[in-house]
């Protein structure tokens, strides 16, 4: 496609013109006017039928955002693919290494909530070299903790009633797996979190009653797998979520494109009451 914007500028550049000219503020001014604001809808959906279309074709772009996005003859393209990632390389992925280069893979103000939770469960569970350590905790984390510093425990509560799904209709072995999942993940979310103990320690110790009742009784006893909060969470987010980065960040930019639409037309709407 011919880009419209001049010298090929993204859309980040041309909705958002911090340090331009007055002249050049009011030439991207005109290509929004002119280019973008009559036909929104259209460019908004050719963003989406490009991420549908990469990720039908197993590709995470994995840095979604307005800087990677251009006006071209035929609407709003997707650019810079230097850190895309295939889905199929994703699934092989087992090391704890690979685990925190993949989650944190993007640019920080479009990530999800769960990258950062993640993130902060590997960071404290395994032992990561120290430079990593650092990036994750003063970058990552102080990000994470200063925008949405209330969501870890919900998150993670919601993701563990998920995953363990106790129905009323499971046979008693299936519940006895179960039960033992949520008491295995539950204690270590304790252990990660000491301050959550109170909160859940009698129900954990209520299940873990229910369990040992049921030992004595379950014949033939059923096989129990190894549960493992911090690693099922990352390889869920990594095997089938991972998605989630690109449809997260593509959505973060549809808000900033309308937060700054609205925002020149509110105050164009002002300039002209004062003109009057």
């Amino acid at each position: 496609n011919i880009i419209l914007a001049d010298a090929g500028a993204s859309i980040q550049n041309i909705m958002f013109s911090q340090g331009l000219s007055r002249r050049e503020k009011g030439d991207r001014t005109e290509i929004i006017r002119h280019n973008i604001v009559p036909k929104l809808d259209l460019h908004l959906k050719n963003l989406v039928e490009g991420l549908q279309l990469l990720h039908r074709n197993n590709i995470i772009h994995n840095d979604i955002k307005l800087d990677n996005m251009a006006l071209g003859t035929g609407g709003f393209r997707i650019l810079d693919f230097g850190i895309a990632r295939e889905i199929d390389d994703i699934e092989t992925k087992t090391d704890v290494m690979d685990f925190t280069s993949y989650i944190r893979g993007g640019t920080i103000t479009y990530l999800p909530t769960e990258v950062f939770i993640i993130l902060e469960l590997l960071n404290k569970k395994h032992k990561l070299p120290a430079s990593l350590k650092k990036l994750i905790e003063t970058y990552y984390l102080a990000h994470y903790h200063t925008i949405k510093p209330n969501l870890t425990e919900k998150i993670l509560m919601a993701w563990i009633k998920k995953t363990v799904n106790i129905r009323k209709t499971d046979t008693v072995a299936n519940r006895y797996i179960k039960t033992f999942q949520y008491v295995d993940y539950m204690n270590e979310l304790i252990r990660l979190y000491p301050k959550l103990d109170k909160k859940y320690r009698t129900r954990i110790s209520s299940k873990i009653r229910w369990i040992e009742q049921k030992h004595r009784t379950l014949r033939p006893r059923p096989t129990i797998g190894d549960f493992d909060l911090v690693d099922d969470i990352a390889k869920d987010f990594l095997y089938n979520n991972y998605v989630k980065k690109d449809i997260y960040a593509l959505g973060l930019a549809f808000k900033y494109i309308y937060n700054s639409i609205s925002r020149r037309r509110d105050v164009g709407q002002i300039a002209k009451r004062l003109a009057l």
